[in-house]
């Protein structure tokens, strides 16, 4: 697989072709925000800055986004919001971020990653680790579903676990992107480019006039799933939406293995 020309990480400024504050008055009728009523409207805030926001900064001037990038930033940021819910679910059930619930194994590449199956509790839905709807995972894959994704090619969860699980031994982090380029930066690089961005996103304070209002923990995962299906539209056919799901998932997937401690 080839990789893409890589380039060096620069601090983000929040930037949108949309005016910021037109959102405050439009946002129920923004294309795609999933939630109604005012209770979730740093929610659906949240969507339309991060969707904006994050698609304008990681395009070149006059121009779009690289997909591959663009899937795997939204990807990255799913996995580092996930981590931060289960690591407080774990605390708050009396489990330490230790051994036996949480392992640590030194990556080829330098990085310390974390380890366990609970890392994954809040991307994939299942009977065991319900979140109400708000994973990543089952949005992201009905977007591409709804795309025209065939079914029977869908990528697995099983499989790409395992081949997240065996890029811990390689220095050069590869996603499996096909045909296509890899991201522009390896998902850890990528996500320390970023995540300010993500977290102002997340806050409501984006820089303009007042506050939109903070988007709780449990949401924020759902939230870049819904950005991820608005991407696919935006892309409009123009990138292939199994490679855009696995792109973003084995991100998601690696980058709740990254500590928090790395993009300090």
């Amino acid at each position: 697989m080839a990789f893409g020309k890589r380039f060096a990480p620069k601090s983000l400024s929040i930037k949108s072709a949309n005016n910021a504050s037109n959102l405050a008055d439009n946002f129920e009728t923004s294309s795609g925000l999933p939630w109604s009523g005012v209770d979730y409207a740093p929610c659906n805030y949240a969507i339309a800055h991060l969707r904006d926001f994050l698609w304008s900064a990681l395009s070149p001037r006059n121009g779009k986004p690289n997909p591959e990038t663009l899937f795997c930033a939204i990807g990255s940021i799913a996995g580092m919001v996930n981590q931060k819910h289960v690591f407080i679910k774990l605390r708050e059930s009396g489990y330490m971020i230790a051994p036996p619930a949480i392992n640590t194994i030194n990556a080829r590449n330098g990085l310390t990653l974390y380890t366990g199956s609970a890392l994954s509790a809040g991307l994939i839905s299942d009977s065991k680790n319900k979140q109400e709807g708000l994973e990543f995972w089952p949005i992201a894959l009905d977007a591409a579903i709804a795309a025209g994704m065939d079914q029977e090619g869908q990528p697995t969860i099983d499989s790409m676990k395992r081949h997240i699980d065996e890029q811990v031994n390689v220095k050069t982090v590869q996603l499996r992107s096909g045909m296509h380029e890899q991201p522009k930066l390896q998902p850890h690089d990528l996500l320390k480019l970023v995540w300010p961005l993500a977290e102002k996103c997340f806050s409501g304070e984006t820089g303009g006039e007042g506050s939109f209002g903070f988007a709780e923990l449990p949401y924020q995962s759902a939230i870049c799933g819904y950005v991820f299906q608005q991407y696919i539209e935006m892309l409009d056919g123009q990138f292939p939406v199994g490679g855009a799901l696995t792109i973003a998932m084995e991100s998601a997937l690696y980058s709740s293995k990254i500590p928090m401690s790395f993009l300090d």
